[in-house]
Protein backbone atom coordinates (compact mmCIF):
# COMPACT_ATOMS: atom_id res chain seq x y z
CA UNK A 1 0.00 0.00 0.00
CA UNK A 2 1.67 3.30 -1.08
CA UNK A 3 1.97 6.51 1.61
CA UNK A 4 -0.99 8.38 -0.12
CA UNK A 5 -2.60 5.21 -0.18
CA UNK A 6 -2.41 4.73 3.74
CA UNK A 7 -3.11 8.60 4.32
CA UNK A 8 -6.51 8.32 2.53
CA UNK A 9 -7.06 5.20 4.32
CA UNK A 10 -6.08 6.60 7.76
CA UNK A 11 -8.34 9.66 6.85
CA UNK A 12 -11.40 7.67 6.22
CA UNK A 13 -11.13 5.20 9.42
CA UNK A 14 -10.95 8.83 11.15
CA UNK A 15 -14.01 10.41 10.11
CA UNK A 16 -16.46 6.81 10.06
CA UNK A 17 -14.77 6.85 13.80
CA UNK A 18 -15.97 10.10 14.24
CA UNK A 19 -19.29 9.16 13.39
CA UNK A 20 -19.66 6.77 15.24
CA UNK A 21 -18.45 8.55 18.38
CA UNK A 22 -20.90 11.29 17.93
CA UNK A 23 -23.29 8.89 17.59
CA UNK A 24 -23.15 7.27 20.58
CA UNK A 25 -24.63 9.77 23.00
CA UNK A 26 -26.59 7.64 25.14
CA UNK A 27 -29.97 8.50 22.70
CA UNK A 28 -30.32 12.16 23.73
CA UNK A 29 -29.36 15.36 24.36
CA UNK A 30 -27.35 16.39 27.62
CA UNK A 31 -29.30 19.69 27.90
CA UNK A 32 -32.83 21.40 27.43
CA UNK A 33 -32.03 23.26 24.37
CA UNK A 34 -34.25 23.62 21.77
CA UNK A 35 -31.90 21.99 19.04
CA UNK A 36 -32.66 20.71 15.41
CA UNK A 37 -31.00 18.42 13.43
CA UNK A 38 -29.55 19.64 10.33
CA UNK A 39 -28.69 18.02 6.85
CA UNK A 40 -27.86 18.05 3.29
CA UNK A 41 -25.59 17.49 0.61
CA UNK A 42 -22.56 19.02 -0.38
CA UNK A 43 -20.77 19.26 -4.09
CA UNK A 44 -17.86 20.24 -4.84
CA UNK A 45 -17.47 21.65 -9.00
CA UNK A 46 -20.68 19.77 -9.39
CA UNK A 47 -19.20 15.92 -7.85
CA UNK A 48 -20.35 15.16 -4.33
CA UNK A 49 -17.73 15.83 -2.16
CA UNK A 50 -15.84 12.80 -1.34
CA UNK A 51 -15.11 13.61 2.30
CA UNK A 52 -14.81 16.60 4.45
CA UNK A 53 -16.56 18.22 7.85
CA UNK A 54 -18.75 20.75 7.85
CA UNK A 55 -19.75 23.23 11.13
CA UNK A 56 -22.65 25.74 11.91
CA UNK A 57 -21.32 27.98 14.28
CA UNK A 58 -23.63 31.08 15.69
CA UNK A 59 -23.97 34.15 14.50
CA UNK A 60 -23.96 37.36 17.50
CA UNK A 61 -27.43 37.18 18.59
CA UNK A 62 -28.12 33.74 18.69
CA UNK A 63 -30.08 32.69 21.94
CA UNK A 64 -28.61 29.73 23.55
CA UNK A 65 -25.58 29.46 20.95
CA UNK A 66 -24.04 26.56 20.28
CA UNK A 67 -21.18 24.74 17.58
CA UNK A 68 -21.49 22.10 16.26
CA UNK A 69 -20.67 20.01 13.44
CA UNK A 70 -20.80 16.85 11.32
CA UNK A 71 -18.71 14.68 8.98
CA UNK A 72 -19.61 14.96 5.09
CA UNK A 73 -19.20 11.42 3.36
CA UNK A 74 -20.01 10.89 -0.48
CA UNK A 75 -21.51 14.42 -0.86
CA UNK A 76 -23.95 14.33 2.29
CA UNK A 77 -23.83 15.28 6.11
CA UNK A 78 -26.59 14.69 8.96
CA UNK A 79 -26.67 16.31 12.23
CA UNK A 80 -28.96 14.76 14.65
CA UNK A 81 -31.29 16.56 17.03
CA UNK A 82 -29.89 16.31 19.91
CA UNK A 83 -26.55 17.26 19.18
CA UNK A 84 -27.87 19.34 16.19
CA UNK A 85 -27.98 23.37 16.64
CA UNK A 86 -30.16 25.73 17.97
CA UNK A 87 -32.65 28.25 15.88
CA UNK A 88 -30.72 31.41 14.36
CA UNK A 89 -28.30 32.31 12.27
CA UNK A 90 -25.12 30.25 11.67
CA UNK A 91 -21.84 30.81 9.50
CA UNK A 92 -21.04 27.58 7.82
CA UNK A 93 -17.49 26.50 7.04
CA UNK A 94 -17.11 23.20 4.85
CA UNK A 95 -13.47 22.05 5.16
CA UNK A 96 -11.56 19.13 2.91
CA UNK A 97 -7.92 18.43 2.02
CA UNK A 98 -6.42 16.27 -0.21
CA UNK A 99 -2.69 14.71 0.19
CA UNK A 100 0.06 16.32 -2.29
CA UNK A 101 3.13 14.20 -2.16
CA UNK A 102 3.81 11.74 -4.64
CA UNK A 103 4.13 8.67 -4.12
CA UNK A 104 7.52 7.81 -2.61
CA UNK A 105 9.18 4.54 -5.22
CA UNK A 106 12.14 2.89 -3.49
CA UNK A 107 11.09 3.38 -0.14
CA UNK A 108 11.68 -0.04 1.93
CA UNK A 109 8.52 -1.39 3.55
CA UNK A 110 8.39 -0.26 7.18
CA UNK A 111 11.02 2.31 6.94
CA UNK A 112 9.94 5.61 8.25
CA UNK A 113 7.56 7.25 5.96
CA UNK A 114 7.99 11.05 5.19
CA UNK A 115 5.79 13.58 6.26
CA UNK A 116 2.56 13.64 3.46
CA UNK A 117 1.94 17.25 2.85
CA UNK A 118 -1.70 18.37 3.09
CA UNK A 119 -3.27 21.52 1.40
CA UNK A 120 -6.62 22.41 1.20
CA UNK A 121 -9.38 21.11 -1.06
CA UNK A 122 -11.94 23.79 -0.59
CA UNK A 123 -11.45 27.78 -1.30
CA UNK A 124 -10.94 29.72 1.89
CA UNK A 125 -14.18 31.57 1.37
CA UNK A 126 -16.33 28.46 2.37
CA UNK A 127 -13.79 27.79 5.55
CA UNK A 128 -11.54 30.28 7.33
CA UNK A 129 -12.94 32.83 5.38
CA UNK A 130 -16.45 31.53 5.25
CA UNK A 131 -18.98 33.16 3.20
CA UNK A 132 -21.98 30.89 3.93
CA UNK A 133 -24.64 31.15 6.40
CA UNK A 134 -27.94 29.64 7.42
CA UNK A 135 -30.89 30.23 9.11
CA UNK A 136 -31.64 27.31 11.30
CA UNK A 137 -35.24 27.63 12.21
CA UNK A 138 -37.34 26.12 14.52
CA UNK A 139 -39.79 22.90 13.69
CA UNK A 140 -38.30 23.51 9.69
CA UNK A 141 -36.92 20.51 7.56
CA UNK A 142 -33.39 22.45 8.13
CA UNK A 143 -31.55 21.04 5.23
CA UNK A 144 -29.10 22.77 3.20
CA UNK A 145 -27.07 21.83 0.12
CA UNK A 146 -23.90 23.42 -0.87
CA UNK A 147 -23.14 23.72 -4.17
CA UNK A 148 -18.90 25.11 -3.70
CA UNK A 149 -16.94 25.85 -6.42
CA UNK A 150 -13.03 25.44 -6.62
CA UNK A 151 -12.30 28.67 -8.36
Amino acid sequence: MGQIDRFLACRRLVLVASAFIAGCGGGGSTDDLPRTAVSGKVTLDDKPLESGSISFDPEPGVKDPVSVGGVIVDGTYSIDKATGPTPGTYRVAIQASEASAPIQPGVAPGATPKPVKVKPKIPAKYNAKSELKKDIAAGASNSFDFDLKSR
